[in-house]
């Protein structure tokens, strides 16, 4: 970050750029709390804007500490990453031998052992790493020559750096790579890092072709003449505990760059659109299964891909297959991977982020949807068969209500101007995080909606009946019905 900032005041760039740092606070050690403390008086010193972020890690997930903190660092930079702006980690040369190492002993194909992208597209920016050419003695001797005659502090008495006592632990699996592995292979082969760094340049290339084929594949498949400019799908597997965001109005595209773009509310990427389910953003699990294994298998890992996501391993792409779109068609089986789940719902497949925070956008009724006799005695849920509500709020009808997921209501974006409520109707009751019950279930199933994203949507009662779900139904009765009868 120091020379990030040195290189903007020398070049000049200060006008442009707008330097930023993230430090990610694990609360996996005691001290992390003092770590965090030290980055903000670094970030002071040198007039850098510094977002802290604690997160928690569940350790008794099952899945690796490393891999936990992984995905969640990643998730924070991207909430916090600018559209335009670009990120900077300080990944060196030795940390592309561990990472091609770590992949190969996992089991990685060509896509794994290509290694960290230099630059690849991250959320609504971009990843740099401008270190990964860079050895780690290299950095060092850097570092050592800024350091003054106070040792590891400057004039102020700021650290000029902290070591996490962690990455001297062996028993995780990078450490025992770094301290056990690599200082044995180097004694052998003293240019192994460089060589491997070659051996996943190659690999990317490889994966490059391969993706420009499955991108034709997938096209012919779906009948498309259109095919877009191939790249490669990023996959960073580690990084540093904080980072430098350096915003910038421009940014640059290269041949080079692996894409990781953001995913649009329809497909519009050659061969998803063949397979896409009838949801945005989904897949059709009927079309997937008319290709071979191996293509399916493809789709998945560039599907995923879109979304910056860790990719999963042939064993977790097995288990898609076998566990998810092999289900029978009345089932919900879903499948964790890392910071996602992967869902199925009819015959749609799902990508749902755990720790995604989606705000529902519900397209408002202008007019009150026409229902026969029959269909209105099936929508109109009685209250009691709901179960509890996670919330119930009291709406006063002449103000507007403001609910907690940022969603405000007022009577004519849920009813619409053509209803008019009983005289002596002041107040509804609005019940959040519901969607059990028999009757009710009727109306997100005529909508599709999934069973996970149900609770989003807010009940409208009046009494105890259903007489709207936001953004989906009103009741008819409010129309077709006298007002007695309500």
């Amino acid at each position: 970050m120091r020379a990030v900032r040195q290189f903007a005041t020398v070049s000049g760039a200060q006008a442009q750029y707008s330097i930023q740092a993230i430090h990610i606070d694990h609360g996996l050690h005691p001290d992390s709390a003092q770590w965090a403390k030290h980055c903000q008086q670094v970030c002071d010193h040198l007039g850098v804007t510094l977002h802290t972020v604690r997160v928690a890690i569940d350790l008794n997930s099952g899945d690796s500490i490393e891999a936990l903190a992984r995905a969640e660092r990643r998730r924070v930079w991207q909430e916090l990453l600018p559209a335009g702006a670009a990120l900077l980690l300080a990944h060196h040369h030795e940390d592309q031998a561990e990472t091609v190492l770590h992949r190969l002993f996992r089991g990685a194909g060509p896509t794994g052992l290509s290694g960290m992208a230099e630059q690849c597209y991250f959320g609504k920016g971009q990843l740099l790493r401008p270190l990964l050419t860079i050895t780690k003695q290299e950095i060092v001797e850097f570092t050592q020559s800024q350091i003054s005659c106070n040792g590891n502090t400057n004039v102020h008495g700021i650290a000029h750096w902290i070591v996490d006592p962690s990455n001297s632990d062996s028993k995780f699996e990078r450490n025992f790579i770094r301290h056990e592995i690599l200082p044995k292979i180097k004694q052998r082969w003293p240019k192994v890092a460089a060589n491997i760094a070659r051996s996943a340049a190659l690999c990317s290339e490889q994966t490059q072709l391969v993706r420009a084929e499955a991108e034709q594949l997938m096209a012919t498949v779906c009948k498309s003449t259109e095919v877009t400019e191939s790249s490669t799908v990023c996959r960073s597997t580690e990084v540093t505990e904080s980072s430098t965001v350096c915003r910038s109005t421009e940014v640059t595209e290269s041949s080079t760059v692996c894409r990781s773009a953001e995913v649009t509310e329809s497909f519009a990427v050659p061969g998803i659109a063949g397979v896409a389910g009838s949801a945005a953003n989904t897949l059709s699990v009927s079309e997937l299964l008319k290709l071979p294994v191996p293509k399916i298998s493809q789709v998945l890992r560039y599907w995923i891909g879109l979304r910056g996501l860790l990719l999963p391993s042939q064993q977790q792409l097995q288990g898609i297959y076998r566990d998810i779109l092999l289900a029978g068609i009345d089932t919900q089986p879903k499948n964790k991977i890392a910071n996602y789940v992967l869902r199925r719902y009819r015959d749609d497949l799902y990508l749902v982020v755990a720790a995604e925070r989606e705000q529902l956008h519900l397209q408002m009724q202008e007019q009150v949807p026409e229902h026969t006799q029959a269909q209105l005695q099936d929508l109109v849920p009685n209250l009691a068969t709901h179960g509890q509500a996670a919330l119930k709020i009291a709406w006063q009808l002449d103000q507007a209500l403001k609910l907690p997921n940022g969603l405000t209501l007022t009577k004519n974006s849920v009813f619409g101007s053509n209803i008019v409520l009983p005289a002596a109707t002041k107040t509804l009751t609005v019940c959040l995080g519901q969607s059990k019950g028999e009757r009710a279930k009727k109306v997100f199933q005529t909508h599709a909606i999934p069973p996970w994203e149900r609770g989003k949507y807010p009940l409208v009662f009046m009494g105890e009946r259903l007489v709207a779900v936001v953004g989906l139904w009103v009741s008819p009765r409010l129309t077709a019905l006298p007002m007695a009868i309500l």
